[in-house]
């Protein structure tokens, strides 16, 4: 066994160690389903077997800040402060669509260690702490959301829809990313790809998300599968553009952002 494969194989060794018991105590804290917890143990395996703690520390903080957010808008909705609380656990298919492009640059940088791709993953982690922030905050605003595209009032939890106290939390979650990348890291790059991403997530969600109406009972949903047995069709929105499918279009535009944002600045450095 060559010297890169023995090493490759401990530090995805270590990075289970390290990830699953985050993901176990998220899964025992409600944060994530079964299945979100074994690909929260995945992703954060693969993170830190591309990148280290200095990969892992962003990633960690973004998991943990949005289970926090995420207990909090949950215990207000109980409370009363709306009438139907949302689904707090998370699937494997939510911590894929938000980690996934994460744990791909983890997995190439593990295959080719001399490419650089620390600048491109803080950028989709960014995006997806940004976009996630804004959700989680946004909906605990006092004041009807309007619509990204129409400017119109919609309903609290619209994909596509934005509030002022949603916005300042994009920022905030892009923001709390770069500060816990690493010093090498171009920070305000960081940031600005982070908002981006979460700002093209919010025009696709207002635009092209596919949206379905529910046969029996009528509702307009963006999922499918909606807890009710009738049978739904497509309203509005491309085939298959389900909100998750947005966010792993975000992240992954954050990561393309980032990556140009950090050539030109060794460009003009």
């Amino acid at each position: 066994m060559s010297a890169h494969r023995a090493r490759s194989l401990f530090r995805l060794f270590a990075g289970a160690l390290l990830a699953a018991p985050i993901a176990h105590l998220g899964y025992r804290r409600g944060a994530l389903d079964r299945g979100g917890a074994l690909a929260s143990t995945a992703v954060g395996m693969l993170v830190f077997a591309g990148g280290g703690l200095a990969w892992s520390l962003p990633m960690i903080g973004f998991f943990g800040s949005a289970s926090i957010l995420t207990r909090m808008r949950s215990i207000r909705q109980r409370a009363g402060y709306r009438a139907k609380p949302d689904q707090t656990a998370r699937t494997a298919r939510q911590v894929a669509a938000n980690g996934g492009v994460a744990a791909l640059l983890g997995l190439f940088q593990l295959c080719a260690p001399r490419t650089p791709c620390t600048v491109p993953y803080l950028g989709a982690v960014a995006a997806a702490a940004a976009d996630t922030w804004a959700t989680e905050v946004g909906g605990l605003s006092p004041g009807q959301p309007r619509s990204f595209r129409t400017g119109r009032h919609v309903p609290h939890g619209t994909s596509g829809a934005v509030t002022l106290l949603g916005t300042v939390a994009m920022v905030a979650g892009a923001g709390l990313v770069a500060l816990l990348a690493p010093r090498t890291a171009p920070r305000w790059s960081v940031l600005l790809a982070g908002c981006t991403g979460a700002l093209l997530d919010t025009l696709l969600g207002a635009t092209l998300q596919a949206r379905y109406r529910c046969e029996r009972c009528g509702c307009l949903v963006e999922d499918p599968k909606h807890g009710c047995p009738g049978r739904v069709r497509r309203e509005s929105g491309l085939p298959g553009l389900t909100n998750d499918a947005v966010n792993a279009l975000a992240t992954l535009s954050a990561a393309a952002v980032a990556a140009a944002l950090a050539r030109l600045n060794r460009r003009a450095g």
